[in-house]
């Protein structure tokens, strides 16, 4: 049996040095990898807080804050804030938000529920000189890319979001 030679600092060793070479880069790479999702978590891109994991929408005065990014099966909310005007206002959604997702809660309840060929319209009292915000609950029914569209008062914006497992 032949014996490795002797290295300059004492050690007998015989080393793969190639195979050495390729394990740190793939190493390293995998450090990379790694830091790059923590860097998307802290940022909101897989959920439940960061700066991007919500979006909100401006229609006429009228406000929809929504979660740009979700998480499969656990709650979330939708806050709409709509402008003083008239006594009843109106928030509407398009049946495709209902394949998606399921409404848990609507704080304050809604005086009354309509179903249309789009989808379902809801209509809450409010006092006419004040602001009506509206907390909607939801949870999502399934992982993937929802869009649908959303009606503020009568006026109508498609939105998307990202249901992530």
């Amino acid at each position: 049996m032949k014996l490795p030679p002797i290295r300059p600092d004492g050690l007998q060793l015989e080393e793969p040095r190639a195979f050495q070479k390729r394990f740190w880069i793939a190493e390293r790479v995998a450090w990379i990898i790694f830091a790059l999702i923590i860097v998307l978590a802290l940022l909101g891109f897989t959920g439940a807080g960061g700066p991007f994991s919500r979006a909100s929408v401006e229609l006429a005065g009228a406000s929809l804050d929504y979660p740009r990014v979700s998480r499969w099966q656990t709650s979330d909310e939708l806050r709409v804030t709509l402008p003083p005007g008239t006594e009843e206002r109106r928030v509407s959604f398009a049946q495709a938000f209902y394949d998606s997702f399921q409404i848990e809660g609507i704080e304050p309840p809604p005086e009354s529920q309509k179903s249309t060929a789009e989808g379902v319209e809801m209509t809450f009292a409010a006092d006419a000189d004040a602001d009506a915000s509206i907390v909607i609950y939801v949870r999502p029914l399934h992982p993937g890319f929802p869009s649908f569209t959303v009606g503020l008062n009568g006026n109508d914006q498609h939105i998307s979001s990202a249901i992530l497992p």
